[in-house]
């Protein structure tokens, strides 16, 4: 796939990712947080038993538990519900009589069967015997038949008796059985042996149940005795033992290792919809949140990821910390309280606080004292964190964290009753958390900072501190710049603290904010030393140039990692203001009637969208014109400093920077005070007056000596000549006044200055820097060697040659070494001297001997950094002892093909 294409895709991706970083956002946490919740984590300790199987070893409980058993309650409620008995209707006599008269009319139908004297006796049996309703033996039947009437009479009213006796009493269905059997008992002892089997085979077939359940009734009265029964608590000490090795689980103990959170979770759809709605919920309310308060301010959706990161993290930490005893007092929430209060501010790291402990106690046991304990906590740290910038503010923090702690674990040890000395342990957990959380702020500022380019208070402090590599090397070569960017940073930090902003953001920004200027240190007013390069350039290529400074700085500060805030500082502290000095100098060189694009004059912005950015660019406005017009009165002090704020006011410079009226006009006072106190006037004292600059005597410079002129002279007098040429008596000058700058500064020890009199492609100057940085190393250059490459053309070549050799023609490389340092010029004791490299003349050499441009550049470049260290190639001995270092240079970079002729290098 074609790069460019591949890198549009890559632009695009990362524009829809943040178009659309809050949803994603709240899809991806929520989903997250239900996974870790739902589910064990991997390596999660979980004892895997089951009801009605051994348990596999000896289960102790980790901590004491006090919780409703639903299955002790159930089976409470259970007994309660079978020890009510069924409710019956009411008594019926009406089922007595009715019997009654069933037994009457059988004696009627017998009676008259006895009567009839046409049947036979075996027909009359068959009619007794088909009695309906009545189950008749054949011997009863016969035993009947042959009964006198008296005895018959006696055997009637003997049935009827007993059927009257029985069918008064309550009898239900289930003690029908009980009074059939005393029905067959009753019969009459007067009575013969068939008039008593007649009876005791007829009586009890009349006798029927005289009451029936009521299930409704029945229901009522049970569901009211279940109601009755109070739910029934269960209590478990600390390492007390559960069940033993071998024994059989039962389902109470499966229920406490369950509350316990000991066992190996199932898939549950209920507990994962639970844990689903719960994360939805947190979620929602930090992207409603960040939606209204804090999308403006943190707009890079690396800030709302890094919150997405955090609160994951956190999640996964709580499930398995909040699940103990002894590990819920650990858990360090207040830790993520103080990262979010840090970055972000105040209000959010409250709200999250609060959802992450709601959260953390519905996923585990204990859910009010768990939400408590760790609320006050992260609540408590928040608020009581003063002075950020400094380390012992997070352990200050930590320590009134820790009291939080305690008092929650006093206020539930009240409620307990329970002995002094049950305090000790929690409270040590609490201190411990305490400080174990303001520990993992400061790592998690440090973490947050190097992978993720947030900026935090570790990285402010040490990019404040004025021996960073980046603000030591804007020193040594744009002091000016550097001497402007500290007033800034002064000026801005007094702003931001009278309105609230981060001041020590403001002070770092303003550290970095000119940075790009030391790539062309002369070209800004501050480092110039009476020579103005811009004298010689028109106006579009002046301004250029200086609106070239911010993207310069943006290299920069990618090259040595400065955090995105300082970046934007960087990128916005000109707005798209107008380059107004050179815009009015094309303007009057374009002549009335001619109007000049504007827009090419403009810094390309944008425009500040950010308070702290904005407090630097008024700062960096306000130090600039002053030091320039150095206002000593009040009112010329107030002057400009409304001018330069109603200039950015009118232009909308400040537009989206987030800064009211009321900040403006705070900001004006702050900025008035500080000039007014860097301008006042001052008492001239006797004895000042030799410190006038009028007044000091002219420095006697020694006359620099002329170079050797000679172009085949190496002898070591005419070598010693050269090396007398002074670094500013002789060829910088010459050199400073038409060159476009381009500082590469290498690693280690040394210092190149790659210089251009015209801009060549990158691919020819590509190498020439860290090639003659090689070649110091190979040989050992003392530290802190510094030399300027000039790459040019063959006109310029066959100038110095002229000027300095007496040789009216051009060559491929000059080196002119540097003599004696200047008084008061430090800097130039380790100054090794100047390489002036014809670019034209080394292709020309690179294609008549067959490599690459570059490759003949870089060895020009080596060639002339030898020459700088004294080695020279006029006579045999020293060829040879040059060309093999020159080789073994070349070998390093990787250029062994490419040998160097006799006549190669003529200086």
């Amino acid at each position: 796939m074609n790069r460019n294409l591949w890198n549009g895709q890559v632009d695009q991706f990362r524009l829809w990712v943040r178009r659309r970083a809050l949803s994603l956002f709240f899809v991806g946490v929520a989903l997250g947080m239900t996974l870790i919740l739902s589910y064990d984590l991997p390596g999660a300790r979980r004892l895997d038993v089951a009801v009605e199987r051994p348990a596999p070893s000896d289960i102790f409980s980790p901590r004491s538990l006090t919780f409703t058993s639903d299955l002790l309650t159930a089976q409470a409620r259970d007994q309660a519900t079978r020890a009510v008995s069924d409710v019956y209707s009411p008594l019926d006599l009406g089922i007595g009589r009715a019997q009654l008269a069933q037994a009457r009319s059988f004696f009627a139908f017998a009676e008259t069967v006895r009567a009839d004297s046409s049947v036979t006796t075996e027909r009359k049996l068959e009619y007794v015997r088909a009695a309906q309703g009545l189950t008749i033996s054949e011997e009863v039947a016969e035993g009947l038949l042959s009964l006198s009437q008296t005895e018959f009479d006696k055997v009637k009213a003997d049935v009827l008796a007993i059927i009257e006796d029985l069918m008064r009493e309550e009898i239900r269905p289930s003690q029908l059985g009980d009074y059939q059997r005393t029905a067959r008992r009753l019969a009459s002892l007067e009575l013969s042996a068939v008039q008593t089997s007649v009876v005791t085979e007829l009586a009890y077939q009349f006798i029927v149940p005289t009451v029936f359940p009521n299930e409704e009734a029945t229901a009522v009265a049970r569901a009211e005795a279940a109601a009755a029964v109070q739910p029934v608590t269960r209590t478990v000490a600390r390492d007390q033992r559960i069940v033993r090795a071998g024994e059989i689980v039962q389902p109470a103990d499966y229920e406490l290792l369950t509350e316990l959170g000991l066992l190996r979770q199932e898939a549950d759809w209920r507990h994962t919809a639970s844990m689903a709605v719960a994360s939805l919920l947190v979620t929602s309310l930090i992207a409603l949140y960040w939606a209204r308060f804090q999308r403006v301010q943190f707009p890079n959706g690396r800030y709302l990821g890094v919150v997405g990161g955090l609160l994951l993290i956190f999640t996964a930490v709580a499930k398995i910390m909040v699940t103990g005893d002894v590990l819920t007092y650990w858990f360090p929430l207040a830790a993520l309280s103080l990262l979010l209060a840090v970055v972000y501010d105040t209000r959010f790291a409250i709200l999250v606080t609060v959802l992450m402990a709601g959260l953390a106690s519905f996923a585990g046991p204990n859910s009010l004292e768990v939400a408590i304990y760790l609320t006050m906590g992260g609540v408590v740290s928040v608020l009581t964190l003063r002075d950020a910038q400094r380390i012992a503010a997070f352990f200050r923090a930590g320590l009134l964290a820790a009291v939080g702690y305690m008092m929650v674990i006093v206020m539930f040890w009240l409620l307990e009753d329970a002995a002094p000395r049950a305090l000790l342990l929690p409270a040590a957990y609490a201190l411990a958390n305490g400080l174990l959380s303001s520990a993992l702020t400061l790592a998690g500022l440090y973490v947050l900072g190097g992978l993720f380019g947030i900026v935090t208070i570790l990285q402010l402090q040490d990019l404040s501190r004025l021996d960073h590599p980046l603000l030591r090397e804007l020193l040594r070569r744009a002091p000016g710049t550097y001497h402007h960017s500290i007033m800034v940073a002064n000026l801005a930090e007094q702003a931001a603290e009278r309105i609230g902003a981060n001041s020590t953001l403001v002070r770092v920004g303003a550290f970095y904010h000119d940075v790009g200027k030391m790539v062309r240190p002369p070209f800004f007013v501050e480092n110039q030393e009476g020579m103005d390069p811009h004298a010689s350039l028109d106006p579009l290529t002046s301004a250029r140039i200086v609106i070239s400074h911010v993207a310069d700085g943006l290299e920069l500060a990618r090259r040595y990692r400065l955090p995105f805030r300082i970046r934007d500082i960087i990128a916005q502290h000109h707005g798209n203001r107008v380059v107004r000095s050179f815009y009015r100098k094309a303007q009057e060189a374009a002549g009335e009637g001619v109007m000049v694009d504007m827009d090419a004059f403009r810094y390309p912005g944008p425009r500040p969208n950010s308070r702290e950015a904005a407090i630097v660019m008024l700062s960096d406005a306000i130090d600039a014109t002053s030091t320039a017009v150095r206002p000593n009165t009040e009112k010329a002090i107030e002057k400009l400093i409304n001018t330069i704020l109603e200039d950015d006011i009118l232009e909308g410079q400040l537009n989206r920077s987030g800064l009211s009226l009321n900040d403006i006009e705070q900001l004006r006072l702050s900025f008035i005070e500080t000039l007014k106190g860097r301008f006042h006037v001052r008492v001239q004292y006797p004895g000042n007056e030799l410190l006038l600059i009028e007044n000091l005597p002219e420095l006697a410079l020694p006359r620099p000596r002329p170079p050797c002129r000679s172009r085949r002279c190496r002898s070591r007098p005419c070598r010693a000549r050269r090396r007398q040429l002074t670094r500013r008596g002789c060829v910088r000058p010459a050199l400073r006044s038409r060159l476009l700058f381009a500082t590469l500064r290498l690693p280690m020890a040394y210092t190149i200055d790659v210089q251009s009199t015209q801009r060549y492609p990158a691919p020819l100057a590509q190498g020439r820097g860290p090639a003659a940085h090689e070649a110091l190393t190979h040989l050992g250059a003392a530290d802190g060697a510094a030399l300027t490459i000039l790459l040019t053309d063959d006109d310029y070549l066959r100038g110095l040659n002229r000027h300095y050799r007496g040789e009216d023609g051009a060559t491929d490389v000059l080196s002119f070494p540097a003599g004696e340092p200047l008084p008061g010029d430090p800097d130039a004791a380790n100054y090794l001297g100047d390489i002036a490299i014809s670019v034209p003349w080394a292709e020309r050499q690179a294609t008549a001997r067959g490599h690459a441009g570059p490759a003949e550049v870089q060895l020009l470049a080596v060639h002339g950094v030898l020459h700088l260290l004294g080695h020279d190639h006029l006579e045999a001995e020293e060829k040879a002892k040059m060309w093999a270092e020159q080789a073994a240079v070349l070998r390093k970079l990787g250029l062994e093909g490419i040998q160097p002729t006799e006549d190669d290098h003529d200086a």
